[in-house]
């Protein structure tokens, strides 16, 4: 018998009045607008104008440029979004942030749903471009918090004929050279956001990437984040596994039982959905997708201590926030593979849940928790809670074990505004309970939603209670086999490795020269860097060993094509596509009988690439322009409409229009306008094409083009040869920045290089291409040699000075070319900033001290010029200085909590020189100033627990000293009171070892001798465990000298005075200078 309060029976009496039958086919329709939103944005533009080598960096990168890490200034924005709304949600999409969605404003609960910016977007440098801002859903491709996750994207939005409205970003990311496409459709009638996602390699070289959707949400004491899964691995760490949620005996997916910062991505996800809900505000978000499609997974919070909270005013403008999401991949920190000429596509959903608790089970449709309370030994009660995100009416609730039906609970409505909640008994004995499921069912019968049993959900543990054992090397990692497997998981990982994967492939085949798979991998790093040859004698042994590998075979073809051999080309690549790699081959041989004129065998090879693989956009564009070639516009143009019905937002599509329309008309404009501010979206289609041999095609393209930069100069110098037209690449400065990357990039570099030989700025910028793809030698040679040819910008001037002081630092010779620069742009920050530190290393601290005096009036903006002077104050013992300087700088609100602190330990300082004057009351003035930061060093300045504490001792010592015994007491129990639960995070548990180091001096103070014994035990422990078993042996070393022998310099080196607090020394703490 189903229970119900009194209450329940009237809400839902009154829900069946309010919901005749004909409202479900009157749906409000969904408005489409444009919106603008007055912020202000904490930025550290411009860009860094240099180019972020791996080699030089160790990021993923190039050739997008690093978000700027030297300025910071406050700048008024007004935010363009694309909106769209309907009776239950309001959504915007922000063009100029990558296209996130913005917000999503649920109106039946009258509350954001996901978090969102409201008065400052207070961008940092975190992520693979440098750059970070939260707020909203963050799109992220081809790695994660990715280079343009927060900068301009072409974005539109769409009305269908459905009468829904897509918010659509379309992007060609630059390192994989993947297409992809982002939608957000809100539907008529429905409480539910859908993400389409497309992703698709263009290209005929197989791309690396990773996509996450990183939806920002808003936190308080009582959210809880939910994820059906019992096991993840830590961000950073992920060899390990941890338990989820219970871990120490704590429901860990509360943010108030987590002090530190977390990530955790989920493992062995077998169910699709997550979220979270606040216990707080009796509402929450459910995400879902098919796992198969989204198996990745992964929770993010600052943690809730007060100095995690403090993230709310360094990182947004008041909220805190953490974040639930979405990847393609399990482990954000790993690469995917995309083979050429693929496409993926799938399906995500977000919606917002009302008060229906921490649920259990979800899909597109609905949230549902369902909990059964055993009582008696036959019979249970069963609580039902339903967040629909659309309506469904007629719906029947199912409780099953396994396959029989225990009870069914009949017309059950279920709208977005409100949860259905119903409580029921159910006849099962106890024992059973656990293999009772919960099926949601629509009047047709349809699946609604579920909820799977505890028998078969996975079970849960503790880890905490699991040792964690170092693993030992074993023999197999040292074979052929076991290097290769180290090589790979080098190269899945999101950061730069290549020169070392390089050296183990290479020591790999010392092992077995015969080793298939190791040739394979270098034969691909030789023919993306235009080493045609090497890679071919790498593909060649590769199939000595295995004569069928199709992704050996094909390369192989691609390498013979380069090479100007087309006939042995056809064959191996015939060969490849028998394989499996039909589509791409046939591409290849299409593209290879255009280059020779044979418009006819181009378009059947493009026909039968088509017909193995439609779902990308190449193969019918190129079939749309040969058939425009040959005279068939009607086919042409056919072809053009079922690539728009892949993605009609893509450029290559609406190029491809402009070009069958002869430049001219709506498709053109529609390129120019759209692409204005994006110049490197059309230039890629230009690049392919002219890869193609469709020079005529690519020329269309490249003159609808509005921008300018150095690649787009190439183009049009290569193609006005190609089609003979006469000229010299262009001189001047360009007005914007791109860097040669592509293949073909370097294919017209080369045959410009031909046909100018003494042209500097072509070797300048194949020396980009060789030392981006770690050809480090070559790279050098071609800058140097445009510095010869007089090439001498100060872009090109600073990757010879960095490249040459990394290849060959002796002599120091590299340091010209930086002075060169500097010549050339003296108000350049980044120049600036290596231009002291050069001084620094060769005339000492005060050389450098003076040319920082002397031009810091350029970069009082410049938190690393500001920092850096300051700390060589410090250093130097030059407080007066620093305190004065200090007075001039002016980053109130910048991020990075580096300013205040130097303050703080230059009072401290102060203090200890007073000290050694025992002028214990001036001491204590200047120990308490140092909690005392300007705000116009830093407006929410926090001061850090381990300075916290030294300070608290050290006041308390000379309270001591002046006999304010109570006084010194408190100090000192206050010191005690820094406490912070660390469970993962190593180095914050090494930072409350310092704390613990001062609270043992504390101890003592108090008379605790006993206590403080054990607080400096702990520190030893600590040291010697497998907490920090990769930490470096410095950091070791700094532990075990407190616990051991109880010895720290401090800046002044000052006369200890601990031997009344019985103490053999009286010890400091490491200042940032020393760090």
């Amino acid at each position: 018998m189903i229970k119900q309060t009194a209450a329940l029976i009237f809400s839902l009496a009154v829900f069946s009045a309010l919901w005749p039958s004909a409202a479900i086919a009157q749906k409000a329709e969904v408005k489409a607008y444009d919106a603008y939103e007055q912020i202000d944005e904490h930025n550290q533009l411009p860009l860094d104008p240099y180019p972020p080598f791996g080699l030089l960096t160790g990021y993923i990168c190039y050739p997008y440029q690093f978000y700027g890490s030297q300025q910071f200034q406050v700048t008024p924005r007004r935010l363009h979004l694309l909106v769209a709304e309907n009776e239950y949600l309001k959504i915007a999409m922000c063009p100029e942030y990558g296209g996130r969605l913005y917000y999503m404003f649920d109106k039946v609960r009258k509350r954001e749903a996901i978090h969102r910016i409201n008065t400052a977007a207070k961008f940092y440098n975190a992520g693979m471009g440098y750059q970070y801002v939260s707020g909203g859903l963050e799109l992220n491709l081809p790695n994660a918090h990715s280079q343009t996750n927060a900068r301009p994207r072409s974005c539109v939005s769409r009305r269908n004929a459905d009468g829904s409205v897509s918010l659509v970003m379309n992007n060609i990311e630059k390192i994989g050279r993947i297409h992809w496409s982002v939608s957000f459709t809100l539907s008529p009638g429905e409480a539910r956001v859908r993400q389409d996602v497309r992703i698709a390699n263009e290209s005929s070289v197989e791309a690396r990437y990773l996509y996450w959707a990183n939806c920002g949400i808003p936190l308080k004491d009582n959210t809880e984040y939910i994820y059906p899964e019992t096991k993840g691995a830590m961000h950073g760490k992920y060899d390990v596994v941890f338990s989820w949620p219970t871990y120490e005996g704590a429901n860990i997916a509360l943010i108030k039982n987590v002090d530190e910062m977390l990530g955790v991505y989920m493992l062995e996800a077998r169910e699709g959905f997550f979220g979270y809900f606040s216990h707080d505000d009796k509402a929450g978000l459910a995400h879902y997708a098919d796992v198969n499609d989204v198996p990745g997974k992964k929770y993010w919070s600052w943690g809730w201590h007060e100095d995690a909270q403090h993230t709310k005013y360094t990182h947004t403008d008041g909220q805190p926030y953490g974040e639930v999401q979405a990847g393609r991949v399990v482990i954000q920190e790993q690469f995917d593979r995309l083979p050429p000429l693929t496409s993926q596509a799938w399906t995500e959903f977000w919606y917002p849940v009302g008060d229906i608790g921490v649920f259990n089970g979800a899909s597109e449709n609905a949230a549902v928790s369902f909990m059964l309370e055993p009582g008696s030994e036959t019979a249970a009660t069963a609580t039902i809670a339903v967040q629909a995100a659309a309506p469904f009416r007629n719906a029947s609730l199912v409780i099953k074990r396994g396959e029989e039906t225990l009870k069914t609970i009949q017309e059950a409505a279920l709208r977005p505004e409100k949860p259905l909640k119903i409580m029921a008994d159910v006849d099962c004995p106890a024992g059973d309970l656990d293999r009772l499921t919960l099926e949601v069912r629509g009047g047709d019968g349809r699946l609604i939603a579920e909820v799977w049993s505890k028998a078969k959900k996975p079970k849960s543990f503790d880890s905490y209670f699991v040792p964690e054992k170092p693993k030992a090397a074993r023999a197999e990692e040292f074979t052929a086999e076991g290097l290769f497997a180290r090589a790979g998981a080098l190269a899945t990982d999101w950061f730069y490795h290549l020169p070392l994967q390089k050296r183990i492939l290479e020591d790999c085949l010392r092992l077995d020269p015969g080793f298939s798979r190791a040739h394979s991998e270098l034969g691909l790093m030789d023919f993306q860097a235009g080493l045609f040859a090497a890679a071919l004698e790498h593909f060649d042994k590769a199939l000595a060993r295995v004569p069928d590998d199709a992704r050996a075979l094909y390369y192989k073809g691609l390498c013979l094509g380069r090479l100007g051999r087309p006939e042995d080309a056809h064959y191996f690549l015939r060969h490849a596509g028998r394989f499996g790699y039909e589509a791409p081959e046939r591409l290849a041989e299409a593209e290879m009988a255009i280059q020779a004129g044979d418009l006819r065998e181009a378009d059947r090879h493009l026909g039968r690439a088509i017909a193995s693989n439609g779902t990308v956009l190449k193969g019918l564009i190129l079939r749309a322009l040969v058939k425009n070639r040959l005279g068939d516009v009607a086919a042409a143009r056919r072809l053009l409409e079922e690539a728009r019905s892949l993605e009609k937002d893509d450029v290559f599509v609406q190029a491809a229009g402009a070009v069958l329309d002869k430049g001219a008309g709506p498709a053109a404009e529609l390129v120019r306008s759209r692409y204005r501010d994006f110049p490197e979206e059309p230039l890629e289609v230009v690049a392919s094409l002219y890869g193609a041999g469709l020079w005529a095609e690519a020329d269309s393209v490249l003159n609808l083009i509005q921008g300018d930069n150095p690649m787009i100069r190439l183009y049009r110098s290569e193609l006005g040869s190609l089609l003979k037209r006469t000229g010299r690449p262009p001189a001047g400065a360009p007005s914007g920045v791109d860097f040669a990357w592509r293949l073909e990039d370097f294919l017209a570099l080369q045959n410009q290089l031909k046909l100018h030989p003494e042209n500097g700025e072509l070797h300048y910028h194949l020396g980009n291409f060789a030392y981006a793809h770690d050809l480090e030698e070559a790279g050098i040679s071609h800058w140097e040699k445009a510095y010869e040819l007089g090439y001498r910008d100060k872009v090109s001037l600073n990757s010879l000075y960095r490249a040459i002081k990394k290849f060959a630092p002796e002599g120091g010779a590299y340091f010209s070319y930086l002075e060169e620069a500097m010549k050339l742009d003296p108000g350049d920050p980044y120049l600036f900033d290596a231009y002291v530190g050069e001084v620094k290393a060769r005339k000492g601290a005060g050389a450098a001290v003076e040319i920082l005096e002397a031009g810091i009036g350029r970069f009082m903006n410049c938190f690393t010029a500001c920092t850096t002077l300051m700390n060589e104050y410090l250093q130097a013992g030059a407080y007066d200085k620093l305190e004065a300087f200090a007075g001039r700088v002016n980053l109130a609100d910048f991020w990075r909590p580096g300013l205040g602190r130097t303050w703080a330990v230059m009072k401290m300082a102060k203090g200890y020189r007073k000290l050694g004057e025992k002028s214990y009351r001036e001491a204590l003035a200047d120990f308490a100033a140092a909690a005392q930061v300007p705000s116009s060093l830093e407006k929410n300045y926090l001061e850090d627990e381990a300075l916290k504490a030294r300070r608290l001792f050290y006041s308390g010592y000379c309270l001591s000293k002046l006999g304010e015994g109570e006084a010194a007491a408190r100090a000192w129990s206050d010191a005690l009171e820094i406490r912070r639960h660390v469970r993962f995070e190593a180095s914050q548990n090494f930072e409350m070892m310092q704390v613990r180091y001062f609270q043992a001096f504390c101890l003592r103070g108090l008379g605790r001798h006993e206590e403080a014994d054990v607080f400096v035990q702990s520190i030893r422990e600590f040291a010697s465990s497998l907490s920090i078993a990769n930490a470096r042996a410095a950091s070791k070393k700094y532990l075990l000298d407190l616990a051991l022998l109880g010895q720290e310099r401090n800046l002044d080196n000052f006369e200890r005075f601990d031997s009344e607090l019985g103490i053999t020394t009286f010890a400091g703490m490491a200042t940032s200078v020393e760090d």
